[in-house]
C-alpha cells in the first residue's frame, strides 16, 4: 500500500509472486546428471529432455533437496500443504535460438534452474485484460501487463505460479543453452467445501 500526499491511496492486490532462489550448492549436482546418455527430443540442438522425470530416475535425494528449498521459501504463503515436485526435465537452446510463450499444466508451482553462467533471462508475459496503452514505465510493482524479465544467473531458481506465461526470448551465446525445468504439486490431503482430493 502507499498513501499519497494528497490523501489517495494505491493498494496492489493479487500479486504474480515469482522467487528467486538461491541454489547454488546444487549446480555441481545438477552437471553431473546432463551426461552423454541423456536422450533428447526435437532437434540434436534444441528441445527437451524425453524423461520427464529425470530428477526423480537419477538422483532422488537431489529432488528432496530441490523440494526443501522450494517449501522453504513458500511456508510464507501459509499454505497448509507442503509442495512435492512431480516433473523434471532438461531444455537446451540451440545458439541464437528462443522459447516461445508458454505455461505449465497439471501443476501449481514451477521453477527453472539456471546452472550455467550467461544464460539470458526469463521474460514473464501478463497479456492486458482490455485495450492495450502503451506505458513508459520500468517498475514491475506498477505494470499492470506486458513482459517483466528477469536474469537467469547461475545457481539460481525461478519459482513461480505455474500459469504464468513465460519465455526465453534469445539464448545469444554462441553455444547450447542448458537449464533445467520442474513442477510442484500439493503433498496430501487437500480439501475445500465439498472438494477434496489426496496428492500422496
Amino acid at each position: 500500500m502507499k498513501q499519497f500526499d494528497n490523501g489517495n491511496v494505491r493498494l496492489c492486490i493479487f500479486p504474480t509472486i515469482v522467487y528467486v532462489v538461491q541454489c547454488s550448492d546444487l549446480v555441481e549436482d545438477v552437471k553431473v546428471l546432463l551426461s552423454d546418455d541423456v536422450e533428447w527430443s526435437d532437434s540434436p540442438i534444441h528441445g527437451q529432455t524425453n524423461d520427464l522425470y529425470i530428477l526423480t530416475n537419477r538422483n532422488p535425494e537431489l529432488v528432496k533437496k530441490f523440494e526443501d528449498k522450494v517449501n522453504e521459501v513458500l511456508v510464507e504463503l501459509n499454505f497448509e500443504n507442503t509442495f512435492q515436485m512431480t516433473t523434471s526435465w532438461f531444455t537446451r537452446i540451440a545458439p541464437y535460438g528462443h522459447i516461445e510463450s508458454h505455461r505449465h499444466g497439471n501443476c501449481m508451482w514451477s521453477s527453472v534452474f539456471y546452472f550455467e553462467e550467461e544464460c539470458g533471462s526469463l521474460s514473464f508475459t501478463k497479456e492486458s485484460q482490455s485495450i492495450h496503452v502503451p506505458q513508459n514505465n520500468c517498475n514491475p510493482y506498477l505494470t499492470m501487463s506486458g513482459d517483466v524479465s528477469l536474469p537467469c544467473e547461475k545457481g539460481t531458481l525461478l519459482l513461480f505460479p505455474s500459469h504464468l506465461h513465460h519465455r526465453l526470448t534469445l539464448n545469444d551465446r554462441s553455444d547450447i543453452r542448458y537449464s533445467m525445468a520442474m513442477n510442484y504439486m500439493p503433498k496430501g490431503q487437500v480439501t475445500i467445501g465439498d472438494s477434496s482430493f489426496n496428492y500422496g
